[in-house]
């Protein structure tokens, strides 16, 4: 459910862009910034932005670069935190049910906060990261390199420290695949890997495998099934 706050009256349509997995999509906002959409998202946007604020509401992840209009701050709503900008370029990860929402920061300022509480926002600089871990209820603030974070624009695959749950999830997206985990597959281990973006989903299993040397994947269509090599892969 999107709450929508209007002002002087004024409500403008609003438009839906959602993206499938497997896909990506460049757009340009009725101000002019730029707006990058990866797979499995859903961006709602005005046809036509208010007087006094550019609002959007993200679900999803998203690459944006902001036109600069001191008058008009740019809000992305995400979850249940505004993220709030004059002009930037900045990214956002904010996948249902993933239990985190994160802003990285490529260049400009970002101040970001609880939808609910914007006097106890937090601001950030090129290169920091900000993660809201809703299961625990607070902020994680990294420095990070923010061009990892926003490869995926560019088609490629960078993943910085993450488990093999998370790194499944977004191949599956990237792809438009889905897998089947061994429950016997140990998932507490962390991985870095960059994959470039002729490289296909085969070509990350493998590289997966070679390095945990301890799984191997069968392929029926669009349905993956990752299995110990102890044991033998049935269909």
């Amino acid at each position: 459910v999107w709450i929508i706050s209007t002002e002087k009256h004024e409500i403008p349509e609003m438009l839906a862009c959602y993206v499938p997995n497997g896909e990506q999509k460049t757009m340009v906002l009725p101000d002019g910034s730029y707006v990058q959409l990866n797979s499995g998202s859903l961006l709602i946007y005005p046809s036509e932005f208010t007087k006094t604020k550019r609002q959007v509401y993200l679900s999803g992840e998203a690459n944006f670069t902001v036109e600069s209009d001191e008058k008009k701050p740019f809000i992305v709503n995400a979850g249940i935190l505004s993220i709030e900008v004059l002009g930037t370029k900045f990214n956002i990860e904010s996948y249902p049910g993933s239990g985190f929402i994160t802003t990285t920061l490529e260049n400009g300022s970002v101040r970001i906060y609880k939808a609910t509480i914007p006097s106890a926002a937090v601001t950030i600089v090129p290169d920091e990261q900000l993660v809201y871990a809703s299961y625990e209820n607070r902020f994680i603030r990294k420095t990070v390199n923010a061009n990892d974070y926003a490869a995926w624009t560019t088609g490629e695959l960078r993943f910085m420290n993450k488990t093999l749950e998370e790194i499944l999830f977004t191949l599956e997206r990237k792809y438009d695949v889905r897998f089947l985990v061994d429950t016997e597959i140990k998932d507490s281990d962390l991985f870095t890997m960059k994959f470039k973006a002729h490289e296909t989903v085969e070509d990350a299993l493998y590289v997966l495998g070679e390095i945990m040397g301890t799984i191997t994947y069968k392929r029926d269509g669009q349905t993956i099934r990752l299995n110990l090599k102890s044991k033998e892969v049935t269909r």
